[in-house]
């Protein structure tokens, strides 16, 4: 048994073991483009794999956050083939993986409730991400989203109501031309990890050919000194609206808040939704977002739409330990924002 990093020419094998051994037809064993689109560096995969006898008996595959030279990266697919009896087989290859890829800190959302054991093994973070949203108070009747009684959707409009803001110079701005957000400074962000470089946001949201993402700035006179990621999103032929990535000083959420909200309301989207974890609930809160309670089905806020699902999903992210340095998550820093059909 060899174990060592993936190269380009290892694609067509890797996808057909997704296929074989993950999930039958799975996205990135249908559709090759994506799966070169994520896991290709060149002429190097960002995939571990082990082999016997010149055939693949596990993968574990990563993704960066940044060009630079100690990266923080993110774990995606992780499988074995159950077949093989080998002691600590998976945990093995994602230590190579972890191991010989130069990188700051290891975080990522997604993780499945199975690794939960794995991850608390390896002493690393095991967190469950909070879900936020806004309502369209203009909407009687929801379809994506629903609201049990009318007593509660009112008291979720009362607590929608955006703290007043002081007087601020902030002005927020749909960004269309791409090369205005690049004007941002991404260096601001390493004090948090994952930290997201400008070559990973060009490739993540500019140049994405799957989804088509909206980017707005936060403007203090002509600088760009914040950005938010969002993406539409249908179901039961009705709208939401997500943020699935954020960028600059949290407390610049009121203001991004306070614009989207008008943004759903003249677009006719249900509702706004952000799925995070690390940001301070206070921020959200004022900003006029309510948190969804997981263990109750009064609000049902569906987190998957490929294929629809209208339930309350939980999501799970994991993280090194680190006490120089925050987290903060966001649903698209993993795979939790890619296509799925």
């Amino acid at each position: 048994m060899h174990i060592r990093l993936a190269r380009y020419i290892d694609a067509d094998d890797i996808i057909k073991f997704i296929n074989d051994n993950w999930k039958e037809n799975h996205i990135l064993a249908r559709n090759r483009k994506l799966f070169l689109y994520e896991f290709r560096n060149g002429d190097a995969l960002n995939f571990a794999i082990a082999k016997n006898n010149g055939h693949i008996i596990g993968i574990f595959g990563f993704l960066k956050y940044s060009n630079g030279i100690k990266p923080d990266i993110a774990g995606s697919i992780w499988t074995i083939l159950k077949s093989e009896n080998i002691p600590m087989l998976g945990l093995r290859i994602r230590e190579f993986a972890i191991n010989n890829t130069p990188h700051r800190m290891f975080v990522a959302p997604g993780a499945g409730v199975r690794t939960q054991s794995i991850y608390e093994l390896l002493r690393m973070n095991w967190h469950k991400m909070n879900h936020f949203f806004i309502l369209n108070k203009n909407i009687n009747n929801y379809k994506i989203c629903s609201v049990d009684n009318k007593s509660h959707k009112e008291n979720i409009l009362v607590n929608n109501r955006v703290v007043d803001l002081f007087e601020s110079n902030i002005v927020i701005k749909s960004i269309k031309d791409s090369n205005k957000a690049l004007n941002y400074n991404f260096n601001k962000n390493k004090k948090f990890y994952p930290f997201k470089d400008r070559e990973y946001f060009i490739k993540r949201f500019i140049d994405y050919p799957f989804f088509s993402y909206d980017i707005y700035g936060a403007y203090l006179k002509d600088k760009v000194v914040g950005l938010c990621v969002c993406r539409s999103v249908e179901a039961l032929g009705r709208k939401a609206y997500r943020i699935v990535d954020f960028y600059g000083d949290e407390n610049l959420l009121i203001h991004f808040s306070k614009y989207l909200r008008n943004f759903i309301i003249e677009n006719i989207y249900e509702y706004l939704d952000f799925v995070c974890y690390g940001f301070n609930d206070k921020n959200l809160l004022n900003s006029g977002f309510n948190r969804l309670k997981m263990d109750e089905s009064d609000v049902v806020i569906p987190s998957h739409f490929s294929p629809f699902q209208r339930e309350n999903v939980q999501i799970y992210a994991v993280s090194d330990k680190a006490n120089n340095l925050r987290v903060r998550i966001c649903k698209a820093d993993g795979d939790q924002d890619r296509p799925n059909l």
